[in-house]
């Protein structure tokens, strides 16, 4: 059958010893399969591969902005005063009187939260002791959050506030989401906390 014979010819021609490995396959069937030659990804598989790759790449950079667009508050609370932290402690209490604290919400479920953990952990060593105070705040249970941070552990201070009162205080509609107050309980600034520089942070340091 010549089907079959020439399903043969590309078999011997497409192994993936050759020079052209797996893309040796378009440029053989297409001399057995005339359609195959107004398919634009059979004649040209590399371009076409880098279009995808093109593709993708933009589609992970607008995933990515989109991630840090949804850590947002519906309103903002920069120049408001800190309020009081009536939440629950994991470990020991932080002393945060006349010292600047970043206030992280966050959950365990919530992929980018925990993306942004290693980097809360590597401003808490570099800034906890010129006196930053970090802390997290999820409105899960201890019986979840504690089994969570055994496997990823937080540096800074996780607290609980069940009710979600520091949520609606803020308006926080999405998470995660970072507030920054100075040594005077103003907060200067707030976004998500991948998006805070050092140099803001030295700023309330000062």
């Amino acid at each position: 059958m010549k089907g079959k014979g020439a399903l043969v010819r590309i078999v011997k021609r497409t192994r993936s010893d050759g020079p052209l490995g797996p893309f040796a396959m378009c440029s053989a069937a297409s001399e057995d399969f005339p359609f195959m030659n107004s398919n634009p990804f059979m004649l040209h598989p590399l371009r076409a591969l880098t279009r995808l790759a093109l593709v993708v790449a933009t589609a992970c950079t607008l995933f990515g902005l989109a991630s840090k667009a949804l850590a947002k508050a519906e309103k903002t609370a920069v120049g408001q005063a800190l309020p009081p932290l009536a939440v629950e402690y994991l470990a020991t209490a932080p002393q945060t009187e006349g010292k600047p604290v970043l206030l992280e919400f966050w959950a365990t479920w919530c992929p980018p939260c925990r993306k942004s953990i290693p980097h809360l952990n590597t401003l808490h060593e570099q800034f906890h002791p010129q006196g930053l105070v970090i802390i997290g705040v999820t409105k899960e249970k201890r019986s979840v959050v504690e089994p969570f941070l055994e496997q990823m552990p937080m540096q800074y201070f996780p607290a609980l506030d069940p009710k979600g009162e520091l949520n609606r205080h803020f308006g926080v509609t999405a998470i995660p989401h970072a507030i920054l107050a100075d040594k005077r309980g103003t907060i200067v600034w707030e976004g998500h906390p991948m998006s805070l520089k050092a140099s803001q942070i030295r700023a309330v340091l000062e």
